[in-house]
This record gives structure tokens, C-alpha cells and sequence, in this order.
């Protein structure tokens, strides 16, 4: 049919153009597929010259001619094993169902060709952590099956020591900058990397290079003395949730108590949410808490430290809106809530930082999120083979993990640099993941 016909239907009215009909349908595919491309070719009958028909634009687009996986097969792969946590084993499986057979280590070696391309700005990305205002810190156990272990110096001193645990170390450098409005904005760089070696030394690596005349950064982390920056002067600060999950732990050996402090320690992150909600700057948060929440924080404080008093053995606890529990009136100072009282009086003055400081955060909620990449995929995978194989997902996940953070596509990101591997090379600042689409 087509415009001015006869209906059909009726012998009255002719059809004309009316809205289009719009149907949306969604195609399964698999992760990986081959095409084979046959090109003529012409030889001279003199010289013997062979002369072959151009590739299509899109072939030469996606990698180099005779490069049997596309770059954009690479970046899947990448993508599928540091973000989805699909071992290379686990991918190898699934594309046989699929009809094509890809090997283990021939994904493990795409992988490796895509992080070659990713260093240079790597590279970039630890010179701009260096000079990042605040850092989320905290690693996590795993296993590098080739690495037997090795002599190293002994933090604060010159004496080696012989160290064989392997660490997955992750931190999140927060900085200041500007985007392409003009607008500013806060850079979220994603660092991991897995090693004989604690967090406070992958952030003694990455801010040995800081810039002097910048101000001390803020370093938020647990209490663990392994996670102490000892190359420049920092602001440490602690994490609250680390603190109030000492209470949770010992709910149910207190339950009237735990209900009154955990209510009560609750307040500071309602008065967090509101900064939020309300959009505040660093300093109207801050001072929002420290007339809020440090109140809190104060009578905690002094809860507990009556609460641990020898001489209180027949005081009240003063209460805050109601009189506090019997059962925190005597508290053994060896019981598990007596430590877990004592760890907030310990780190009292790391934990409150955010009442007295702009933008110190609450706690290390945001690092215990990213780091769940590096846990999800030493659960599917089990460990590392090599210290070359650690290297390689450290690097991938962590570009992988800025893009993210940053509301980057990853894959186009990931291709793009591979198919501008030159142009990269020579200029990996202009290829940072949220300004890589000027210089396509």
C-alpha cells in the first residue's frame, strides 16, 4: 500500500500518512564472534607484486590488520574478568557453549596486550593521585601462587625483614578539578594493587611524589598500624562504622545497652544525610556536624568512660534523652563490649575529625565498596598465578573501576585507547578517562 490508495476495508476513504508504528526487540549474542574476511588479490606477472583489496573501515577501526581479536574482544575480556569477576577459565567455558573455542590463556594474553596500551595512563593517573585532598585506604587478603616471599625493610627503619603475606590493597584518591562546562567537579581515581605489602605502603608508593607545597592530605582508614602513612604528614582520620561495628558484634550479649548506644552513634549519619540532602559545601557540613554530631560523639564519650570508671561502682550514667541502661553502669574493662567501649576512646579524637575539618569523611564506607571487586574476583578465581597476572588485573581493574566511579563507558574507553595506542603514548594526559573523547 502507499499513500492515496483505496482502504481496503471500506470503498469510502483513501489511506494517508499517519504516526510509524515503533517495535522494540532485544537480540541474544554471544560475548565473542568470528568472521572470516576474504579479499581478492592481484598478482603481477613481471615483478611478482601481489596487491589485495582494502579491509571495510570498520575492521581497520577495531585493531590492526592481522590482529586475530578485535580490540573491542579485548576490552570485553578485560571487562568480564575485573568488573563481572568471570575468571578466565569460567570465560573460556561459556564461549564453548557458544560454538567458538577461546583458551584460558589466550584471554589472560588479550588482557595483558590491553593493560601494554592502559600504561602510560596509568602512569598519569598516579601523578594526579599524588596530589588528591583525601584518600579512602584498606586492603584485603590473597594469593599470589608463584610468590614465595621476600626481604623488606621494616617500616621507619633500615632492617629487613622477611615477609611472605599477600595483600590486595586498594585506595580511593579524591581531588578537586574542573569539567568540560567549566563547572567544578571532584576526580574519583580507583588504585589497587596486590603484593607482599600492606595499604600504607601502596600509599606511601603512590603520595611519595606528593608536591611539598600542598597541605597535609586526609587519610581515612581503620586503626590498623598497617595502614599508617609514614612519608608525608597527613590528617588521619578513622572510621566511624569500624567503631560502631564493635557494638553490633556484642548485641546480644547487651542487648538493652547496644539498642541505647547504637540509637543513639545512629545520629551521626542522620546528620550526614542531611548534609547531603540539603547539598552543603565542605564547610557547611562541617559545621553542621560539630554542632549536631560532635554533641553525640561527647556523650558517648562520656558514657563510656564512666562506664570503664573504678570509682562509678554505684553512679548513675548521665543520661542523654533517657536514663541510660542498668546494664552499662558496670562494665568489665576486659569484656568484649569493654574493648569495644575502649577502641572509641582510643580513636576518639581520629573519629571525630569530621566535626572539626572540612570534608573528612564519616567513614571508609566508600573503599569497602570498591574493594568488593578485588573480593569477588578472588572468590571466583582463587588467587593470582604470577606478580606479571597481578599486575595486569590491578591495572585493568583500577582504569575499569575509574570509569565507574567517573560515569564513564568503560568499553568504548578501553577500545578507544587501544585503537589510539600511539597517540597515547605520546600524550597520556589528554587520554584520562573523562576528557578521552576530545582527543578521538
Amino acid at each position: 500500500m502507499s499513500k492515496g490508495d483505496q482502504c481496503p476495508d471500506c470503498p469510502r476513504g483513501k489511506v494517508y500518512k499517519y504516526e510509524p508504528a515503533v517495535m522494540v526487540r532485544v537480540t541474544g549474542q554471544a560475548p565473542y564472534s568470528a568472521k572470516r574476511h576474504i579479499r581478492d588479490r592481484l598478482r603481477c606477472s613481471a615483478c611478482g607484486a601481489v596487491f589485495s583489496a582494502d579491509l571495510p573501515a570498520e575492521v581497520l577501526a577495531d585493531g590492526e590488520p592481522g590482529q586475530l581479536y578485535g580490540n573491542s574482544a579485548r576490552s570485553v575480556m578485560a571487562i568480564s574478568k575485573c568488573l563481572a569477576g568471570e575468571p578466565y577459565y569460567r570465560q573460556q567455558s561459556v564461549q564453548s557453549l557458544y560454538g567458538i573455542k577461546l583458551s584460558a590463556s589466550t584471554i589472560f594474553d588479550q588482557c595483558e596486550y590491553a593493560a601494554n596500551d592502559l600504561q602510560p595512563v596509568w602512569r598519569e593517573v598516579l601523578k594526579l593521585a599524588a596530589n588528591a585532598q583525601v584518600f579512602y585506604i584498606d586492603d584485603t587478603t590473597n594469593r599470589i601462587s608463584d610468590q614465595n616471599g621476600m626481604y623488606k625493610p621494616k617500616r621507619g627503619t633500615d632492617k629487613l625483614q622477611w615477609r611472605t603475606g599477600v595483600y590486595s590493597s586498594a585506595m580511593l584518591a579524591v581531588y578537586d578539578d574542573v569539567d568540560e562546562t567549566g563547572m567544578g567537579c571532584k576526580r574519583r581515581l580507583v588504585l589497587y594493587q596486590t603484593s607482599i605489602g600492606h595499604a600504607g605502603e601502596w600509599a606511601d608508593e603512590v603520595l611519595g611524589p606528593r608536591d611539598s607545597s600542598l597541605p597535609p592530605p586526609t587519610v581515612i582508614s581503620d586503626a590498623l598500624s598497617s595502614n599508617r602513612v609514614s612519608v608525608v604528614e597527613v590528617l588521619d582520620a578513622k572510621c566511624n562504622v569500624h567503631s560502631r561495628r564493635n557494638f553490633v558484634e556484642v548485641r546480644s550479649h547487651f542487648p538493652s545497652g547496644m539498642d541505647a548506644i547504637l540509637e543513639l552513634y545512629r545520629q551521626i549519619w542522620v546528620n550526614d544525610a542531611h548534609c547531603r540532602n540539603e547539598q552543603h559545601s565542605d564547610e557547611q557540613r562541617q559545621q553542621y556536624h560539630h554542632t549536631h554530631s560532635l554533641p553525640v560523639m561527647q556523650t558517648l564519650q562520656g558514657w563510656f568512660e564512666y562506664a570503664l570508671s573504678e570509682k562509678t561502682q554505684d553512679a548513675v550514667l548521665p543520661p542523654l534523652d533517657s536514663t541510660v541502661p542498668e546494664s552499662l553502669h558496670h562494665i568489665e574493662p576486659n569484656s568484649s563490649l569493654g574493648a569495644a567501649m575502649s577502641y572509641l576512646l582510643n580513636h576518639y579524637d581520629k573519629l571525630t575529625q569530621y566535626c572539626h575539618y572540612p570534608g573528612i569523611p564519616i567513614d571508609n564506607n566508600e573503599i569497602e565498596r570498591l574493594i568488593k571487586l578485588v573480593v569477588r574476583n578472588r572468590k571466583n578465581a582463587g588467587y593470582f598465578r604470577t606478580q606479571a597476572g597481578a599486575w595486569v588485573g590491578d591495572m585493568l581493574t583500577s582504569m575499569i573501576a575509574i570509569c565507574q566511579e567517573n560515569g564513564v563507558n568503560a568499553f568504548e574507553y578501553l577500545t578507544a585507547i587501544q585503537c589510539n595506542r600511539v597517540a597515547v603514548r605520546a600524550n597520556p594526559g589528554a587520554w584520562l578517562p573523562w576528557n578521552y573523547t576530545q582527543s578521538v
